[in-house]
């Protein structure tokens, strides 16, 4: 029996359900790969398709001509800084949208002008170029935050150095990954950063040292992110935490001392751990 080869468009309904778009004409081809982006630059997104038909080899771009064009998030407002050692934490207000409510990801650029260099990618063009926005790649934004009273959060660890000036701004992606305009530029100068060691024991690990697997009792601290870095702030490993009582496997990192970096509400908790 020969193999079935099925190549189909979906339209969201915003429900938690799809329907087939019955007009697409999309080839139907076998070990394919598709990926979605702007090739006409008209602001909506196209596709482009590759794969084996029979003996053949295909590869094609079909382009959206869809006439209502996606309205972008609006500018996201209200940008806030909190410097904690080499750590900093951004905050701004949730993104509005005209035609999506919540579940925007998000796009921060920080810059030491100083040094003049960027120390997170932008993957659009920044806030004072004129295109100003308008995504490189079509990607959701590698940012989700801590929601929070309208409020979203993010926290950087290890990155800042002493008497620098840096620039920042932040861009909301929408469900069709555009991106709306970068706020207003904000800055912020460093005098001496130091390392943050916290006297707090709340946080219990065990085995430490380890050989990979490790039990992380946050006791009453409510954590909301976790993070682990290396000796030089450098951040490894993140995930966001729901439970007072977690396990974390770092058995892929090399033998050597890491931290381990909670963060709350209140507080930034930093841990030493030893991989064996």
């Amino acid at each position: 029996m020969p193999n079935s080869r099925f190549t189909k468009v979906f339209s969201n309904n915003g429900n938690e359900t799809f329907t087939e778009e019955l007009n697409a004409q999309i080839v139907d081809l076998n070990s394919a790969a598709a990926a979605w982006g702007d090739y006409d630059n008209d602001g909506d997104l196209d596709i482009v398709l590759s794969g084996g038909s029979g003996s053949s080899k295909l590869s094609r771009i079909y382009r959206n001509d869809w006439e209502s064009l996606n309205p972008l998030p609006n500018i996201i407002s209200n940008l806030n800084t909190e410097i904690n050692g080499s750590n900093v934490t951004f905050s701004w207000d949730e993104a509005t949208d005209d035609n999506q409510i919540g579940g925007h990801s998000y796009n921060l650029y920080l810059y030491n002008t100083t040094d003049e260099k960027h120390l997170t990618p932008v993957y659009s063009f920044k806030q004072t170029h004129p295109l100003n926005g308008k995504r490189l790649v079509a990607k959701f934004g590698n940012i989700q935050g801590i929601r929070d009273n309208g409020r979203v959060s993010y926290t950087l660890y290890g990155i800042l150095d002493s008497y620098k000036e840096y620039v920042w701004s932040v861009q909301a992606i929408d469900a069709s990954m555009a991106g709306g305009p970068f706020a207003a530029e904000a800055e912020f100068i460093t005098s001496e950063v130091t390392s943050i060691v916290s006297a707090s024991n709340v946080v219990k690990l065990f085995p430490n040292p380890t050989f990979g697997m490790i039990t992380i009792d946050f006791g009453s601290v409510k954590v909301n992110r976790l993070s682990v870095n290396d000796l030089l702030g450098k951040q490894l490993l993140t995930l966001d935490v729901f439970e007072p009582v977690i396990e974390l496997n770092i058995s892929n990192l090399s033998k050597g001392v890491y931290f381990i970096v909670a963060e709350s509400n209140y507080e930034i908790i930093t841990s030493k751990i030893v991989k064996e």
